[in-house]
């Protein structure tokens, strides 16, 4: 489980603390929380609440600071825990080797941020050494040593060990979620087919494919930006006139004749594309094959990239997701293979390929197995870790000092 998963789990339960968490008459000095019988510094929480005060006063959110410190409080209080449970297990033991690892990834991680920002304090004039020194007292202002690297990796290691634990027995039935999954898809697409063409846009796991798609390919030949936006200009007017036309009063010979001048200056600007199009077709009468001349020709690049390079665009007589004329087009070859006229849009030409009809239904266990268990497994094994998390918080006897975590504004915010 990478940190930013961990963090986000201890974040999600961090509300519990308002209930386990007693708060002391008096506070011991530097401590943030006494989480059963065990003192824990408020050192990092209030460096981390410097930064983030300071970032909320620059932008005028000094009411939201004090929210801000209970945020931190809550999940580094409940960090604690999770250590102080893990450590009951045993799962802080170390041996030497791995000490001697993790104390060399430590140092090679604070040389590299002492470089970083040994960069931005260079001055002309002044020496390297002077700017080391400099860097290095900045960095220590803001807890940031060698051995507090080195005590972040020890714990980030422990709290990979406790995940671990908790979830090692975790198992999925892969059978009863793929059920589930498809039944909950199926009500879902066939009530709104429109959703199945956003999770398949914004690559979602399908487990069920509604009736009536078929996959498509194309060829898009572009216009220039400035002929582009001449050839929206000039599409603009042909729907204004069509809707001119159902007027009583309409002069419909007038408007036909701008009709026909308005087609004409359509095929003057995509005279060229055509042109590129007859090449196209030419090389396909030849023999040549349809994906060759789309990664020639083509300037779509979803065209380009995967998964459209190989499955296609999904596309019904229904469908909301592509432009009228590019959606009829493709409805309207009659087998596989075939490849469609020049078809105009406002984005430019596009010849489309029938790229096979798909079969409406449960998709096949066997092709999203892999993806299935490893996500099953994955939302098993978060809310297992949840659940050990949430009864470590309730079984703890903690004890916290929000007094002990103060937040001095700048000069300029306490005069205002």
């Amino acid at each position: 489980m990478t940190p930013i998963v961990k963090r986000i789990l201890c974040l999600a339960l961090c509300a519990l603390l308002a209930c386990g968490c007693a708060l002391a008459d008096a506070a011991p000095e530097g401590v943030l929380a006494v989480i059963n019988g065990r003192a824990y510094s408020a050192e990092d929480v209030q460096a981390e609440f410097d930064y983030y005060a300071a970032m909320y006063e620059a932008y005028g959110l000094s009411d939201e600071i004090e929210a801000l410190k209970d945020d931190i409080i809550e999940y580094y209080v409940q960090y604690y825990v999770q250590l102080d449970a893990a450590r009951q297990l045993g799962l802080d033991e170390f041996s030497d080797e791995e000490l001697e690892e993790i104390s060399a990834r430590a140092q090679e991680t604070y040389d590299a941020t002492l470089a970083e920002y040994m960069a931005s304090f260079a001055e002309e004039g002044v020496s390297e050494e002077d700017v080391r020194a400099a860097t290095v007292l900045f960095l220590e202002g803001n807890a940031y040593t060698p051995e507090s690297v080195m005590q972040s990796l020890v714990d980030s290691e422990i709290m990979e060990r406790y995940y671990d634990y908790v979830t090692a027995d975790v198992e999925v039935d892969i059978e009863a979620q793929y059920d589930r999954l498809v039944a909950e898809q199926k009500a879902d697409y066939d009530a709104d087919p429109m959703n199945f063409e956003y999770d398949v846009m914004y690559e979602g796991d399908i487990y069920y494919i509604p009736e009536g798609f078929r996959a498509v390919y194309h060829i898009l030949l572009l216009l220039d930006d400035a002929d582009a936006g001449t050839l929206a200009d000039l599409q603009g007017r042909q729907r204004e006139i069509g809707m001119e036309m159902d007027a009583e009063d309409a002069d419909t010979a007038a408007l036909g004749a701008e009709l026909e001048s308005i087609d004409a200056q359509i095929d003057e600007l995509c005279a060229p594309l055509l042109e590129r199009a007859d090449e196209i077709y030419a090389r396909l009468e030849a023999g040549e094959n349809f994906f060759d001349l789309m990664d020639e020709y083509g300037e779509d690049p979803g065209m380009r990239e995967e998964p459209y390079r190989t499955k296609g665009y999904y596309v019904s007589a229904d469908s909301a997701m592509w432009v009228e004329e590019f959606r009829d087009a493709a409805m309207a070859l009659e087998k596989e293979g075939d490849v469609s006229g020049p078809v105009l849009t406002s984005y430019g030409i596009h010849l489309i390929m029938h790229g096979g009809e798909l079969a409406s239904g449960a998709v096949p266990l066997e092709d999203v197995r892999e993806a299935l268990t490893e996500t099953a497994l994955t939302d098993a094994q978060q809310a297992a870790y949840s659940a050990a998390v949430e009864a470590a918080v309730e079984a703890a006897d903690i004890v916290v000092y929000p007094e002990n975590v103060v937040y001095v504004p700048s000069d300029a915010s306490a005069a205002g």
